[in-house]
Order: C-alpha cells, then structure tokens, then sequence
C-alpha cells in the first residue's frame, strides 16, 4: 500500500502539491505522520516545485495543531529558522514559521 499522501498526477509538480495537500489535511486530523512529513519538509528545505507556498501551507496547518509538535520538531524548526534568518533576503515562509514558534514558544 503506498503511502496515503501519493496521488496519480500526471505531471510532477502537481503530484507534489496535491500530496502536500493531503499532508495539510492529515495534519488538520490530527495524524502525526503528517505532522512529521512537515517538519521534515521545512527544517530540511529541499528544492521543491512550489516549495514556498508548500511550506507556508503547511506551517499555517501546523500552528493549528501546535499541541501535536514535540520538544524536538519544535527544535528542528527554531534551527531552520536560525539559519534562514541570517540569509539577506529570507524567503516567505519564515513569516509562518515565525508565528508558529511565537505561539508554542512564549
């Protein structure tokens, strides 16, 4: 059986973006393997097709289940978002992945 966040898109880019939908969903259910496929996705960052708007996708989910994040993933973002803010232009989603520590981490 594969993996439920697979669909049978034709085209690459749009089976990534609908898979990362089902991601969002799985994590709006309160899964944690969803929850766990997006802290991979942004404290790891790899080069996606709609890699940007992916992950703020998925860090506006996650700052609706914050009570899903462990002490590590929550330690996996703040090192993401350590690295990512000392870049001259920082990209879009640091904004999302801001606000989402800034709720779990007074």
């Amino acid at each position: 059986m594969s993996p439920f966040w697979l669909t049978d898109e034709p085209h690459p880019a749009l089976r990534i973006s609908r898979s990362f939908d089902k991601v969002r969903d799985g994590i709006k259910a309160g899964d944690q393997r969803a929850v766990d496929v997006a802290i991979s996705l942004i404290s790891d960052d790899p080069k996606l097709p709609f890699g940007k708007t992916i992950k703020c996708v998925l860090a506006r989910a996650l700052n609706g289940k914050r009570n899903l994040l462990s002490r590590d993933q929550l330690d996996r973002i703040k090192a993401r978002v350590a690295v990512i803010d000392e870049l001259q232009f920082p990209p879009t989603e640091l904004k999302y992945i801001k606000k989402l520590l800034r709720k779990v981490i007074p």
